[in-house]
């Protein structure tokens, strides 16, 4: 027994750094939503695009709330907590990565897409292109005439769609790269909070076993009580099966008292 409880100390101690690694993780990832959600609200007094606004706060809210999930699952070793989060981004993951492989063999399909957004907006929500060819330098989408925002757009002669090609093209090892770190420090976040997971249910398990087994001990080690007749027997309410109460004194045979007992009044030759 000492030389298990030697053992599970470095292991605990492991399962603690871990812990704390891993939720410390999720508590930036915690503030980041928060950041997000008092943004988008902070916007909604100003001039910028609703749907600016409205991205930030749906954004910022599920990033806070996955936050918060998986920052109290890890630091409480909720399992099931953490359970959640590794499902979720095992999903969120796969979503990327079939992102990526769309855009990489369907490229000639994205200018289509791309337009029809742009129609979109165009029609639902003005302002959001206005502040898109503001940031881009840009007027319209395949052309300055391609329905630009506002008709008369002075902003440049250039498209936006023109202007964000040059972009990808000019960047596209740094956007490449940019992208490979963000998908390895997800897949890092996922398999730590897995090996967590795996640690935490090993010890509870653990836990469970050596708690049994001192009981276990503990039932076989109970204090005795002498019986004239029956001798021993434990003392343990659970052994007993009587709710606790010792079993009854039985009365005294003939054959324990070396032969026939005399009745009162009779006279023993």
């Amino acid at each position: 027994m000492l030389q298990d409880t030697r053992l599970q100390v470095p292991r605990q101690k492991r399962i603690s750094s871990l812990r704390n690694l891993v939720a410390n993780l999720h508590l930036v990832t915690l503030c980041l939503g928060l950041t997000l959600v008092t943004a988008g609200a902070y916007l909604f007094t100003s001039e910028i695009s609703r749907t600016v606004c409205y991205s930030l706060l749906v954004l910022g809210c599920l990033v806070a709330l996955v936050g918060f999930v998986a920052c109290f699952g890890s630091h409480m070793e909720l399992t099931g907590f953490i359970r959640f989060f590794i499902t979720y981004g095992a999903l969120v993951l796969l979503a990327q990565l079939v992102l990526c492989c769309y855009m990489y063999w369907q490229s000639s399909a994205l200018n289509r897409h791309a337009s029809d957004l742009w129609s979109f907006f165009f029609e639902h929500d003005p302002a959001f292109l206005w502040e898109v060819e503001s940031v881009w330098s840009c007027c319209g989408y395949a052309s300055s005439e391609d329905r630009p925002v506002p008709s008369s757009c002075h902003l440049s002669e250039n498209a936006c769609r023109a202007t964000w090609l040059d972009f990808i093209g000019k960047w596209q090892f740094f956007l490449i790269l940019g992208v490979c770190v963000l998908l390895s420090f997800q897949i890092c976040v996922l398999v730590m909070n897995c090996v967590l997971m795996v640690l935490v249910e090993r010890e509870n398990r653990d836990f469970e076993m050596h708690e049994a087994l001192f009981e276990q001990a503990h039932y076989s080690s109970a204090p005795y009580h002498a019986h004239p007749v029956l001798g021993r027997f434990p003392s343990h309410p659970s052994s007993s099966g009587n709710n606790g109460a010792l079993p009854p004194w039985p009365r005294p045979s003939s054959s324990s008292m070396g032969g026939d007992l005399p009745h009162y009044g009779s006279v023993s030759k």
